[in-house]
């Protein structure tokens, strides 16, 4: 890993960080904190959940339960990762349900929807066009690309509701945004290193992209509000990758 290689991601994070800055300031994005009766019940339940789906997803992608062979092995480790991430977060709506808690506890404010979506895709545009990749789009992408796009998003989505949703509204309920914003960053890195592992993906610079990108989705919820935002940011970093 060379400061050469890390030159394209400083600037993508740094775009980030500068829009979402931007973005905050306006009065869109004000948006009340999610507060529980009971935060520290809530925020060890989170973890207790939390660890329940880090041993169901390592579990998955080690014992290999169900077997995904497509012709194009990356939408092979899509569906897959789909597949987990449904898994996983059917447990936590779950959890939702029979507590009759509402999906705003879970990273979705009602108010923040069409803000969060609208945020979502800016920072899609502007990874597009960091990435030098706009005329490309525009002249056609392939059937292969465009499905790896949809199931990136469906899989962020599910993801960020998880993690930056459920998880990290209730830590920061109970520990404050910081602890539980930095507590989330590490329980995420945890969940993805068995996935990166078993696909041969755990170099020391996909680790620090790792980190620092899962850094920046809770950074960029707690500004959003809304898992959406985070989700679009996660997903389209990923599948750009894939258009290299």
């Amino acid at each position: 890993m060379t400061f050469e290689t890390l030159v394209p991601y400083l600037i993508e994070w740094a775009a980030i960080l500068g829009l979402t800055l931007l973005a905050s300031t306006s009065s869109r994005f004000k948006h009340p904190r999610v507060t529980f009766n009971y935060a520290r019940r809530e925020g060890i339940g989170a973890l207790i959940l939390g660890g329940f789906a880090l041993l169901v997803g390592a579990g998955w992608y080690f014992l290999h339960p169900i077997q995904v062979e497509l012709v194009d092995e990356r939408l092979s480790q899509l569906v897959l990762g789909l597949i987990v991430a449904s898994l996983v977060a059917l447990i936590f709506y779950s959890a939702l349900r029979g507590r009759k808690q509402k999906l705003f506890t879970a990273g979705w404010l009602p108010g923040m929807l069409k803000a969060g979506l609208l945020f979502g895709i800016s920072i899609g545009i502007l990874l597009i066009f960091l990435a030098g990749k706009f005329m490309g789009i525009l002249d056609g992408l392939t059937s292969s690309e465009i499905i790896s796009l949809g199931i990136l998003l469906a899989m962020a989505i599910l993801e960020e509701s998880i993690f930056r949703g459920y998880i990290q509204c209730r830590l920061e309920a109970w520990l404050g945004g910081r602890v539980g914003w930095l507590l989330v960053a590490g329980l995420w890195v945890l969940w993805s290193l068995p996935a990166m592992w078993v696909f041969g993906l755990l170099t020391p610079i996909n680790l620090v992209v790792m980190i620092v990108r899962g850094l920046i989705a809770g950074w960029v919820m707690q500004k959003a509000g809304h898992a959406l935002a985070p989700a679009f940011y996660r997903a389209f970093a990923i599948w750009l990758m894939f258009l290299q």
